[in-house]
């Protein structure tokens, strides 16, 4: 990381939102882009802290700043993406990464509320996050939406997993179509 201080950095002056960035993926992608300039929201549950991602960002000499929102209430878009403006500026690049597995178990079993509430922060979430930056990207001629999903989209090899499969291949298939004008406003799915 210490090496990474001195070259040259490709996002400097750019923002980056990445939801579920209080550890493991959402942690080590937030902290890249950090190290590459960018400004970074560290979006995390309401309960989830997020000061170890926001610290090792700054601690590496990067900016950050920790945002909570609960992707099952889709309301809890607008005034995030209101506060993320506020604090850092529009969004340029937005990582897609929070999730939920659950519910686990035989499809008879599973109550819908858990079905709704999977399909709502897995899927949901997406399209109103990617839909509320994508407009600013456009105006601003850039734009960079990552979607990270897992691999059980396409696999039916998790036994009880129907739901996050159905999310998985729901993601993976929304992911793939280009946004409208993207040629004309640069905004790109990585």
């Amino acid at each position: 990381m210490l090496a990474l201080l001195n070259l040259p950095k490709p996002l400097a002056g750019r923002v980056a939102l990445v939801t579920g960035a209080g550890g493991g993926i959402g942690r080590a992608i937030a902290e890249e882009l950090g190290a590459a300039g960018a400004a970074v929201a560290v979006v995390v549950r309401p309960e989830a802290g997020a000061g170890a991602t926001v610290n090792a960002i700054r601690t590496a000499g990067g900016r950050a700043v920790q945002f909570s929102a609960d992707l099952y209430d889709l309301g809890s878009v607008p005034p995030l993406i209101h506060g993320i403006e506020r604090e850092l500026g529009e969004v340029d690049v937005l990582v897609n990464n929070a999730a939920t597995v659950m519910p686990l178990g035989p499809v008879t079993g599973v109550r819908q509320e858990a079905v709704l509430r999977a399909l709502t922060i897995n899927v949901d979430s997406v399209m109103t996050l990617s839909g509320a930056v994508i407009p600013a990207m456009g105006r601003r001629g850039w734009g960079r939406i990552t979607t990270i999903s897992g691999v059980f989209g396409n696999l039916a090899s998790i036994p009880g997993g129907n739901v996050y499969a159905t999310c998985v291949a729901a993601l993976e298939t929304y992911a793939s179509v280009p946004p409208p004008n993207r040629k004309r406003d640069r905004v790109d799915p990585c």
